[in-house]
């Protein structure tokens, strides 16, 4: 029984190492803080409303981009930029504005 024992423990280590990976990955380190996606989902909906009602933007959410998690806010390539999306980041999160016309898909 030992060999089962054995091919169980490193069944049990891989798993361990496979979501360690995949935690590392859902996290990124700005200014110190770890920012989890889930941590930006949670800035999402409690920014969403306020950002919508800015002049010219027609999306936001929360992405996983090369480096982690931001908020990406989608302007309309003739507006100006409002004040507030000026910032690099916004209750910690980085923020990404990107201009383009937001469609259902």
């Amino acid at each position: 029984m030992r060999r089962a024992s054995t091919r169980h423990q490193e069944e049990g280590e891989r798993s361990g190492l496979i979501h360690g990976v995949v935690a590392d990955l859902e996290e990124c380190h700005h200014g110190g803080m770890a920012i989890s996606y889930e941590q930006a989902l949670q800035v999402q909906s409690e920014n969403q409303d306020r950002l919508m009602a800015l002049e010219g933007v027609n999306a936001v959410g929360a992405k996983l981009g090369e480096d982690g998690p931001v908020l990406e806010v989608t302007l309309d390539p003739d507006a100006a930029l409002p004040q507030g999306l000026d910032a690099s980041e916004i209750d910690g999160v980085p923020l990404r504005v990107v201009r383009g016309r937001y469609t259902l898909q």
